[in-house]
C-alpha cells in the first residue's frame, strides 16, 4: 500500500432541517397542531478521525453515513370540554433510514489490515451493521395517544393511554453480495499475507415492536399536603418475521425463521409521592416519592 500524498483526506459533515409548523383554532374549544421536521444528514467520512478498533484506515475504509430520509411529524387536538374536563389527542411518527455507501474512490477492493505497519486499507469490512459494511437500514416508529384531565381547584385526576409501534430493517433492500467487498478481508503483516477471513454476506435483519401503555394518575392537596398517586401498565414484545437473505459469494439463500415475542413483558408500576408545604409560603417543602421504572423497547 502507498498512500496518495498528493489528495489529502478531511471531514464532510453536513445536515439540514425544513420544519413546518400549523396552527388551527376551530371555535373556542378546539385546538390543532401539526409540525413536521425533514432532518438529512451525512457524516460523510464516518469515524475517520477515530476509526473502529483503533488501527487507523485509509479514507476509502470509511463510509458515508447518509440519513435520508430523516422525518419527525407530530399532531395534537386539544378540547376543554368544560372548565374541569379536558380531552387531548396526540400522534408522532418518526422515520429515520440509515444508509451506509462506500467512497467514490473505493470500488470493490477487499479490505486489508497490515498488522505490521497497524493500517487498514481497500475498504469497509468490520461487522455486519451499519459501523462495518455497505448496508441499508430503515427505521420507523408509530405512537399514537389519548388523555383526559378532570382538574378542580384541589383535585387533579388524569387518564390515558400511550401506543407505540416500530419496525426496524429491510431484507428486501440488502441483496448486494459486495455488502462486504468480495465477501472477505485479508490480514496483511508487512506486506505478506496470512490470513482470510470469509463473510456471510449479503445480510440483514427485520424487527417488529408494540408497546401499550394505560395509565391513571391522581393529585389530592389538603391545607399544606399534596399526596400524588399513579399507576402504570405496559404490554410490550418485539418479534422478528420470516427474512429471505439473498445468496452471496459463499452461501447460498437462507430464510431466518420467524421469532414471535422476545421479549413479552407485562409490567404494572405503582408510583407515590408526597409534599408538605413547612410554612405555609412556597419556601420550603418537604417531598418524597417512590415508583417503578422500565426500560423502553428500542
Amino acid at each position: 500500500y502507498e498512500a496518495d500524498t498528493s489528495r489529502p483526506a478531511n471531514t464532510d459533515q453536513w445536515s439540514k432541517d425544513h420544519t413546518l409548523r400549523l396552527t388551527a383554532q376551530i371555535g373556542q374549544k378546539h385546538k390543532l397542531v401539526f409540525a413536521t421536521s425533514m432532518q438529512p444528514n451525512c457524516n460523510c467520512f464516518f469515524n475517520l478521525l477515530n476509526p473502529t478498533g483503533g488501527v487507523p484506515w485509509a479514507p476509502e475504509v470509511s463510509a458515508q453515513h447518509r440519513y435520508n430520509p430523516q422525518v419527525n411529524t407530530n399532531m395534537s387536538w386539544r378540547m376543554p370540554a368544560t372548565d374541569r374536563l379536558l380531552f387531548e389527542t396526540t400522534f408522532a411518527y418518526l422515520t429515520v433510514n440509515q444508509q451506509t455507501k462506500r467512497q467514490a474512490t473505493t470500488g470493490l477492493d477487499v479490505m486489508v489490515t497490515d498488522v505490521g505497519t497497524n493500517y487498514r486499507y481497500g475498504s469497509r469490512a468490520l461487522n455486519l451493521g451499519t459501523t462495518g459494511s455497505y448496508i441499508y437500514v430503515p427505521r420507523w416508529q408509530a405512537q399514537p395517544g389519548v388523555n383526559v384531565s378532570y382538574i378542580t381547584g384541589s383535585h387533579v385526576f388524569k387518564t390515558g393511554m400511550l401506543l407505540r409501534y416500530f419496525h426496524t430493517g429491510e431484507a428486501s433492500r440488502n441483496t448486494d453480495p459486495n455488502q462486504i467487498n468480495q465477501g472477505r478481508d485479508y490480514t496483511f503483516r508487512n506486506g505478506s499475507p496470512t490470513n482470510v477471513r470469509i463473510w456471510a454476506v449479503p445480510y440483514a435483519w427485520e424487527e417488529d415492536g408494540k408497546d401499550y401503555s394505560f395509565y391513571a394518575q391522581d393529585q389530592w392537596t389538603v391545607s399544606r399536603a399534596t399526596l400524588n398517586l399513579g399507576v402504570r401498565y405496559n404490554d410490550a414484545s418485539t418479534s422478528l418475521p420470516e427474512v429471505h437473505l439473498a445468496g452471496g459469494f459463499f452461501v447460498g439463500p437462507r430464510v431466518l425463521p420467524e421469532v414471535k415475542n422476545q421479549p413479552h413483558w407485562k409490567n404494572l408500576n405503582p408510583r407515590v409521592g408526597f409534599a408538605h408545604d413547612v410554612g405555609g409560603t412556597g419556601r420550603t417543602a418537604i417531598k418524597a416519592s417512590w415508583g417503578r421504572y422500565n426500560d423502553a423497547l428500542r
